[in-house]
């Protein structure tokens, strides 16, 4: 699947695929207020993060939109 990321979506996606929780937390400084609702908008809206337990988590197409692989779970 290809699909354009502008930066600012490109720079969040990628620290919240860093994050252990995988859940959306930083912004870049210039993105505040309705400009961060927006972003948050359109990432939703192409299924790349969803509503978890009150916070935003990026899903399994976030890491193929930035050309990643899906990182497996560990088993004991």
């Amino acid at each position: 699947m290809f699909m354009t990321l502008n930066q600012n979506q490109r720079e969040v996606l990628t620290h919240a695929v860093q994050a252990t929780d995988r859940r959306v937390t930083w912004f870049p400084a210039n993105v505040r207020g309705i400009a961060r609702k927006h972003l948050l908008a359109g990432l939703a809206k192409a299924n790349l993060i969803v509503a978890v337990d009150g916070a935003w988590q990026v899903t399994p197409l976030a890491y193929s939109a930035l050309g990643l692989t899906l990182p497996t779970l560990a088993t004991v």
